[in-house]
């Protein structure tokens, strides 16, 4: 087999490398290495770089005269990104109650600040209606004199407008704010209520466990028993989806049963109609009533002619009397 033979031309000049290093386009900290000698309490202004920028710097230094600044790699771009520690979820439902916690103080805070409001504002109403009772006596005082210094009128009769349900606007308003209060009192108390239900089931359900000084044996032992726990609340969810499912089915079913039997449409609701005897009944009534409002004939007025009156008419200069023929 013969083998390939290698031609090198002579004419061609071996160009030697560049004894200087071309300068970085982006300035490089210094380089240092600690060793497991080196003192800890080293000087503080030194830049220490770690071990991905001094990879990096390596492999820039390492390409010679011939390459430029290298791109990051997609390794580098990773090492390079922050790493996200995952959070328990102890800790995020913790904080979740803590926010929600935060959330009813603000909101008592704010009711609180709503009723101190309230006050004032009730206090100033009450100094309001004390004057214009005061003007309204005085305005009833004057009206007594005036009505005692005339002669009264027996049938003419005052009334005094009250509002709905014998209650005024302002009666009527205060109630209102009093009951919309009351409500949210409620709707409050009922939230701390399934709030702290969710709290306790939760800290039954899932105890808190401490694994400080526990062995890989013990550690297996507590893995298997959340896994077991883990397994029988999911049955349970199962159990009680499946059960939530045939119960909207029997609604469905009863809800469709209903309609076959009520009607889907609503029956309208029927006008009253008059028979045909009751309507010529009726016409025959109408008829008699009228016959006897009818007026006799010898009532009836004659109608008598006026003659007409003669008027004189100048026929060549002399008066003629005409007379018009009836």
């Amino acid at each position: 087999m013969p083998t390939p033979s290698i031609t090198v031309n002579p004419e061609e000049e071996d160009y030697p490398p560049p004894k200087n290093r071309p300068k970085p386009l982006v300035s490089l900290p210094a380089l240092s290495i600690q060793t497991d000698d080196a003192d800890e309490t080293s000087d503080s202004d030194e830049d220490v770089m770690t071990a991905e920028e001094e990879a990096a710097a390596r492999r820039y230094l390492s390409g010679g005269g011939q390459t430029e600044q290298r791109r990051m790699s997609s390794l580098d771009v990773y090492l390079a990104q922050p790493q996200k520690v995952a959070e328990s979820m102890i800790i995020n439902r913790r904080r979740s109650m803590r926010e929600e916690e935060e959330a009813v103080a603000r909101i008592q805070s704010g009711e609180l600040e709503r009723q101190e409001e309230e006050a004032r504002q009730a206090k100033l109403q009450r100094e309001r209606e004390e004057v214009q009772r005061a003007r309204e006596a005085k305005r009833e005082h004057k009206q007594n004199a005036d009505s005692q210094s005339l002669s009264p009128s027996p049938r003419r009769m005052t009334y005094r407008k009250v509002g709905l349900g014998g209650l005024s606007k302002e009666r009527r308003k205060k109630l209102k704010d009093i009951i919309m209060r009351k409500a949210k009192e409620e709707m409050q108390a009922e939230r701390m209520k399934e709030m702290r239900a969710r709290e306790e089931y939760l800290k039954s359900v899932v105890p808190s466990v401490n694994i400080d000084g526990l062995d890989e044996k013990q550690l297996r032992e507590l893995l298997g028993s959340w896994h077991l726990q883990a397994k029988g609340l999911e049955e349970q969810r199962i159990e009680l989806t499946e059960r939530i499912k045939k119960q909207d089915e029997e609604i469905q079913e009863l809800t469709m049963k209903l309609l076959d039997t009520k009607g889907k449409y609503p029956k309208p609701i029927l006008r009253k109609v008059t028979k045909k005897e009751n309507l010529l009944a009726r016409l025959e009534k109408l008829r008699t009533l009228n016959a006897m409002h009818t007026l006799k004939p010898s009532c009836i007025l004659k109608s008598v002619q006026r003659p007409e009156a003669s008027h004189n008419k100048m026929v060549n200069g002399s008066l003629e009397n005409e007379k018009t023929s009836s």
